[in-house]
């Protein structure tokens, strides 16, 4: 199965769930269907995530290591 039909498959399963905010980032992200919040890049998804006023809130952040998803919640 090919990197974007992988990523086709988890925009399917997000749309089955009742998420608040869905933040993707990367470039297959751009190449798949979806309704989503998308940026190129983890520094965008900072700025963003940093404009954001959550509270009380769970977030989950998944993705792969050459994207450094650990910068959107750095300091």
């Amino acid at each position: 199965m090919s990197s974007l039909e992988e990523h086709q498959k988890l925009v399917f399963f997000l749309e089955e769930s009742n998420w608040n905010h869905v933040v993707l980032v990367g470039g297959d992200f751009a190449k798949v269907i979806h309704p989503y919040i998308y940026f190129e890049n983890s520094l965008d998804a900072k700025a963003w995530f940093d404009q954001q006023n959550f509270q009380n809130t769970a977030i989950l952040i998944k993705g792969s290591r050459a994207f450094a998803m650990e910068k959107v919640i750095q300091s």
